[in-house]
């Protein structure tokens, strides 16, 4: 499971770069715009190797739950007559599906950490 929860994590990172270099171009160049997309990835990066780790997986567990969370603001933000957020396929499986998925791997890799550790002979 915990090789499963890397790869997630993994992919996660390089859409969330790949996004912000899209944001980059949109907003003409300007690198401000891949600050934080490039700070969330290598903390993603750096989780990602670190998950037999309780911290790794405490860190992974946060930054999951805020990427659920900031989708749900933006839908209810949607509801409002003067924001338009289009929920589609591809914006439910890379912010619900896959955050979802990732946290419940990390609960797992953090509930079952004890029983991986192999005592000294």
């Amino acid at each position: 499971m915990r090789q499963l929860a890397y790869v997630l994590v993994l992919l996660q990172a390089a859409m969330g770069a790949l996004a912000g270099l899209g944001e980059v171009v949109v907003m003409g160049g300007n690198p401000i715009y891949l600050l934080v997309p490039a700070i969330r990835a290598a903390l993603l990066v750096i989780v990602a190797v670190q998950l037999a780790r309780r911290w790794a997986a405490i860190t992974l567990i946060v930054l999951e739950g805020v990427s659920l969370i900031g989708f749900w603001l933006s839908v209810l933000a949607g509801m409002t007559p003067w924001v338009d957020y289009p929920v589609n396929l591809v914006g439910l499986l890379t912010n619900v599906v896959l955050p979802g998925v990732v946290l419940y791997l990390a609960v797992w890799v953090l509930a079952n950490r004890r029983s991986a550790v192999v005592p000294a002979s």
